[in-house]
């Protein structure tokens, strides 16, 4: 455990501007890894219109009557990329950007709902160079799927790292290896197949 969130964010900003991660979060909640029931979160950044407009797109696009929802916020930061930045505080460090994000995570009650809103994902909110992407998707949409044995289409297995940082718990997503980090706990995790092979590890 590391003593608290800015020793935490000190440590993995080394991490990503050597190389040897992508980037990482800091979430006030890791449950949905350890979920019983198929869930996806679903992360967005705050301070981008185009952004918040999706929350509620995606909310509507992929939430079923069985579904339960929860909102929560989170930070992170991440290794510059061919001059790509997100929106919010900028720099954390030389070649790390910072920002605010906004975490929706969504219960289906089966495996099929769960299924429909990976398709979703892969067709609405990837964004891509012929038209049909809501704006504000991200090239490497940021959805993590857990609570099943089952890969939905268009998704990879990968692995999360987990370690606390005071009240929040740090998260390192890899395709693979060894923990980037001393302590840290493993989860198997789904990503989009663009989301994992953007990642380092």
């Amino acid at each position: 455990m590391w003593r608290d969130a800015a020793a935490a964010r000190r440590h993995l900003d080394r991490l990503a501007g050597a190389g040897r991660i992508t980037g990482w979060g800091l979430e006030c909640s890791i449950a949905y890894l350890a979920a019983r029931r198929p869930t996806m979160s679903y992360r967005m950044y705050r301070g981008d219109d185009a952004e918040d407009l999706n929350l509620g797109a995606f909310i509507r696009e992929v939430a079923s009557r069985g579904a339960q929802i929860a909102v929560s916020e989170a930070e992170g930061s991440v290794a510059a990329h061919h001059g790509w930045r997100p929106p919010g505080d900028g720099f954390a460090t030389r070649g790390v950007w910072r920002s605010r994000q906004v975490v929706l995570t969504i219960s289906f009650a089966s495996d099929r709902e769960l299924r429909f809103a990976a398709q979703v994902v892969a067709e609405r909110f990837t964004r891509r160079a012929e038209a049909g992407h809501l704006p504000g998707s991200w090239w490497v949409p940021d959805a993590r799927v857990s609570g099943t044995p089952n890969c939905p289409p268009g998704m990879i297995l990968a692995k999360a790292f987990t370690r606390r940082a005071g009240r929040r718990h740090a998260v390192v997503l890899t395709p693979g290896g060894p923990a980037p980090f001393w302590g840290a706990r493993t989860h198997p995790v789904f990503l989009p197949e663009p989301f994992g092979r953007f990642l380092r590890g």
